[in-house]
């Protein structure tokens, strides 16, 4: 081989070296958003079932403000029915708080596109907000029909 094909070849080793390269770079940037990704989920997630959790609790004081029928329990009701309500209402607020878009792509990467991975994470979420909201809203339901039959 002459000189002109040992730098053919040197050229060529070096652009797939290099390319080769910034596939890795690129893949290891990919893995770590993925990652951080789905960090984010398991956070959110969890604050969605401390949510739940904190639902649940208050669906038992509904429960024990609905056994309450004597009159002179009706103060005790009163009072369950209203604290009830203000508990919902702070359930409302905390889930306000929660917001798919910003919880999975942070600040790092909200000038670049979300993947499609990020959107299936950002949408199981957004379900998943969805029923907690319905079911704290037939919680309310209760209280009302309740404050309803005390009056």
């Amino acid at each position: 081989m002459d000189r002109r094909g040992w730098i053919y070849s040197a050229a060529v080793l070096a652009i797939l070296s290099t390319g080769s390269v910034y596939y890795i770079i690129q893949e290891d940037k990919n893995v770590k958003r993925r990652k951080h990704a789905k960090a984010a989920e398991r956070h959110a997630l969890r604050q969605l079932l401390e949510i739940n959790n904190d639902r649940l609790a208050i669906d038992k004081d509904i429960e024990k403000a609905s056994q309450l029928t004597s009159e002179t329990d009706k103060k005790q009701r009163e009072y369950l029915l209203a604290k009830t309500n203000e508990m919902l209402l702070r359930l409302l607020e905390r889930l306000d708080a929660i917001h798919p878009q910003s919880a999975i792509l942070g600040e790092l990467h909200r000038d670049q596109p979300a993947t499609d991975y990020e959107s299936s994470l950002m949408e199981g979420i957004k379900h998943k907000k969805k029923r907690l909201i319905k079911k704290i809203e037939s919680d309310f339901a209760r209280v009302d029909q309740l404050t309803k039959r005390v009056q």
